[in-house]
């Protein structure tokens, strides 16, 4: 990801080391060069002279060769933090995170800091710290208008993580479909871009799209022996066995894809080939084998995070299914809980659905109520079209049981404009 030394932002550099010394352009090229020898390089408007440049820095009362070194460091570790994001690394990430923080007040190349940015971003989409990430986002607009190419495809590649993480696929595919387009143009490394690609596509069930992008991916990582993302990509074609009821291949992927993770001490993984397989035998209907998942997989994941709430959802669906209401109860007001101390879990989708079947348990009208002032309303802004699916049948079900057709068939209409559109 990083740039070279030899393409730091030398120009910006003198720039703002000039600015902290308090000197006029005139006082610092003063016996160097020309005023508009000076203003040009600060302008990257000339390739610099290295004699005069090391006279400048002598000037500014700057050791060249450590400053460079310096930054090199610093790239380094940046280009480290976002390798063990990669690796799944959690410790190492967070004493090179910590690092950073300490060092980057001491960098005076722009370039250098923008990577550093958008690596923190990437930072905080993989630990789902959405308000950072925001925060993140809109730090790096503000500041950074002028990235490089790889820079502009990485942050917008992010950027549709951003939004898919949401639960805003739409918008999400948007971002992605700008990065694909930016990297094939000026032929960067597309396998991230497509592999979350394939994600998306998975997760608004086009299984065609997901399919294609995912192997896509798939055999960039094999050529980069990136095993991890091997899984991740295996991870999606799976799904598509599940939804076309090929359940022996996708089990047979699972099952191997647990043993990897033995190998790799991969604990978010199993987790969510666990959640797989949870979802596997709901579809089978061996709603006790899935419910054992959906627990086992909880085991795995941080009541902090929304993955978390996901695992009830669905394992509180293969309860009811299998008619054993009070752990419904049981696994809803845990799920309620950990909602209620966490703040960025109260929007989540998945909050929506868990507060929804409390109300279905507690009081009928307000389930209805909920349902059609809340919920659809919500699932729509977001398109999210499983979850619209689910609720807009239930309010037909429920306007058509009492003979309001016209209710019922407005509840329809919106589900079918939306479909149309989406």
């Amino acid at each position: 990801m990083l740039i070279n030394i030899d393409t730091m932002d030398v120009g910006k550099i003198i720039f703002n080391l000039r600015n902290e010394r308090g000197l006029t352009q005139e006082e610092l090229s003063e016996g160097i060069c020309s005023i508009s020898y000076l203003s040009k390089l600060e302008h990257n408007q000339i390739k610099y002279s290295d004699e005069i440049l090391s006279l400048l820095f002598q000037k500014l009362n700057v050791d060249e060769n450590k400053l460079y070194t310096k930054h090199k460091n610093f790239n380094d570790n940046v280009s480290n933090l976002s390798k063990f994001i990669d690796m799944k690394n959690y410790t190492d990430t967070e004493n090179c995170y910590s690092e950073l923080n300490n060092l980057v007040n001491e960098i005076k190349d722009p370039n250098s800091i923008c990577n550093y940015h958008i690596t923190k971003l990437k930072y905080f989409l993989a630990k789902r710290n959405l308000e950072s990430a925001r925060t993140t986002i809109d730090y790096i607009n503000e500041f950074f208008k002028r990235k490089s190419v790889r820079q502009e495809a990485l942050f917008i590649d992010l950027c549709g993580v951003y939004f898919s993480i949401k639960g805003n696929f739409v918008e999400g595919l948007k971002f992605f479909k700008d990065a694909e387009r930016i990297a094939l143009e000026n032929n960067l490394n597309v396998a991230n871009i497509f592999y979350h690609l394939g994600l998306t596509y998975s997760q608004i069930h086009n299984d065609t799209l997901a399919i294609h992008y995912a192997q896509n991916a798939l055999k960039l990582f094999e050529s980069d022996m990136n095993y991890l993302k091997c899984i991740d990509c295996q991870l999606i074609i799976s799904l598509k066995f599940v939804r076309n009821q090929n359940f022996r291949s996708a089990e047979k992927i699972y099952f191997d894809i647990l043993e990897q993770a033995k190998i790799f001490t991969l604990p978010k993984t199993k987790a969510i080939t666990l959640h797989n397989l949870g979802f596997l035998y709901y579809k089978v209907k061996d709603y006790n084998q899935s419910v054992n998942y959906f627990v086992e997989a909880l085991e795995y994941k941080s009541p902090k995070n929304e993955d978390y709430i996901l695992s009830i959802y669905y394992l509180c669906n293969a309860l009811m299914e299998d008619d054993r209401n009070k752990e419904v109860i049981f696994w809803l007001n845990k799920a309620l809980h950990y909602i209620e101390k966490n703040e960025h879990l109260k929007e989540y989708k998945y909050s929506y659905m868990v507060k929804l079947y409390k109300y279905k348990y507690e009081d009928f009208d307000k389930y209805i109520e909920f349902a059609e002032n809340v919920v659809f309303p919500y699932l729509i802004s977001i398109k999210t079209k499983e979850l619209i699916l689910s609720v807009g049948n239930l309010l037909i079900e429920y306007y058509n049981s009492k003979h309001r057709y016209k209710r019922s068939n407005n509840f329809y209409k919106i589900m079918l404009e939306f479909m149309e559109v989406n």
